[in-house]
């Protein structure tokens, strides 16, 4: 995750790292930050992630759901 200024700036740079292999697919500004939600993998099994974070990146929680093995 990245938050960027009015000019394309990077202000910051998060990378979150659950099992190994994550990916953000949404994200929903909410007052003082941010709810984010994805996936999760690391090439036994495969999951989804929603978390809170701050406009600095901070990470204030984050909770994995419905860990499954693959195939």
């Amino acid at each position: 995750m990245a938050r960027l200024n009015g000019n394309l700036e990077v202000l910051w740079e998060k990378k979150l790292e659950i099992l190994g292999n994550e990916c953000v697919y949404s994200i929903l500004p909410a007052e003082g930050g941010a709810f984010i939600a994805g996936e999760t993998s690391d090439g036994k099994g495969r999951g989804f992630f929603v978390g809170r974070i701050t406009l600095d990146g901070e990470l204030l929680w984050l909770k994995t759901l419905g860990l499954w093995v693959m195939p």
